[in-house]
């Protein structure tokens, strides 16, 4: 059971940890996802994704909220 949700959580890991400003943009963009940030607005020369990898981000993003929504569910069951 937690081993499928470390598999199925695996590819977002490895997309945000192969650079520490892909990582800080995209943790941002989750933050925001989240509603916990307003903006995923970075300091510093953090750039902008491009479009191949803010669809990425965004799919990954995607994964990463559904699999909280079936932890919270599984959890107050």
């Amino acid at each position: 059971m937690q081993e499928n949700f470390f598999y199925r959580i695996l590819p977002a890991i490895s997309f945000a940890h192969q650079h520490i400003d892909i990582s800080i943009k995209f943790y941002k963009m989750l933050r925001v996802a989240e509603e916990i940030f307003s903006t995923d607005v970075c300091r510093g020369n953090i750039q902008e994704f491009d479009e191949a990898q803010r669809y990425e981000a965004e799919f990954h993003i995607e994964t990463i909220l559904n699999l909280q929504k079936e932890l919270l569910n599984k959890n107050n069951k």
